[in-house]
């Protein structure tokens, strides 16, 4: 039997209900497009206490492989666990709460199989589940700009990036040569949980062995996190500039700052002056200490168009 060649790597935690939904279509889409002797599944419990271990113990499929985690290893821990243990030549992280649009798997394994790129990123939008309905909530995260780069080359993912690297955080929205992000999480010197660090694995995968954009939607994530929670300020004044500093480190001097970023900084904060005085204090406060970790050096010499 010859070695498959893409890992279906599902995270989850306490998420029993959205657990079951993304397996039973993942193992229905693998089934109708003739993918079993190409795909496996892995699935890494994050010491669940709602009902998961006894959900996963009693699958019986051969194409999936259960790991129960002894304790919690936190979203990055098991983000980094399911890399650093695969054993196929490409790895897909999915969460297990999003929605992989029809024949995505099979759009994936052409593209690694023609290209054989460091990272094929898909496109993707968001939605929100209301009872037994998926509402599209933003039907494409990416505009106008972005979808007239190129789709192919690093030089195009360094574009993506400094558009918006939130797309490119989106894990369930990558595809990782397996071999390339293990070096990634090997040579990133930031914190272990750095919540942006999959940007960071996207771009040494690109900048390893190229880069595949896939313009058509494929994923609709669910993930909302609450703009001023203490999470949506540690990933943006610290964990991002701390990429940042990465990726300039291993010498990519035309990625420096991304532009949605910079609009966010600009304009949200001064809509938190207007509208909660008290609170803009303490984000105000929080940025000269976070802005000087930015690589504002490259950016005189960056070029965004």
């Amino acid at each position: 039997m010859s070695k498959k060649l893409l890992t279906l790597a599902v995270p989850t935690f306490n998420r029993v209900t959205s657990l079951r939904r993304q397996i039973a279509f993942l193992l229905q889409a693998i089934k109708l497009q003739k993918l079993e002797d190409k795909v496996a599944v892995v699935i890494s419990n994050n010491a669940s206490d709602d009902g998961t271990k006894e959900y996963l113990d009693g699958i019986k499929s051969p194409l999936v492989t259960v790991v129960h985690q002894e304790t919690n290893l936190g979203l990055i821990g098991n983000y980094r666990f399911l890399i650093n243990s695969c054993v196929t030549d490409y790895i897909w992280v999915v969460s297990d709460d999003d929605f992989i649009e029809d024949n995505t798997i099979a759009t994936v394994l052409e593209h690694v199989v023609a290209k054989q790129a460091g990272l094929i990123h898909l496109a993707w939008g968001t939605a929100k589940l209301c009872g037994d309905e998926l509402r599209v909530v933003i039907p494409g995260f990416y505009g106008m700009s972005a979808l007239l780069l190129p789709e192919e080359g690093h030089g195009a993912c360094l574009r993506l990036a400094n558009i918006d690297g939130g797309g490119l955080m989106f894990f369930t929205a990558n595809i990782l040569h397996a071999q390339s992000a293990k070096e990634a999480l090997a040579r990133f010197s930031g914190r272990a949980d750095n919540l942006a660090v999959s940007i960071w694995v996207a771009c040494y995968c690109s900048w390893r062995r190229g880069f595949i954009f896939e313009k058509r939607r494929c994923v609709l994530g669910t993930h909302d996190v609450p703009r001023w929670s203490a999470l949506h300020l540690r990933v943006y004044f610290s964990d991002m500039p701390r990429v940042y500093q990465e990726l300039v480190r291993i010498g990519e001097k035309r990625f420096v700052i991304f532009r949605k970023h910079v609009q966010w900084i600009s304009g949200a904060l001064i809509k938190c002056i207007k509208t909660e005085p008290g609170r803009s204090l303490q984000v105000w406060g929080l940025m000269p200490f976070r802005l000087f970790r930015f690589p504002f050096k490259p950016v005189r010499s960056l070029d965004v168009q």
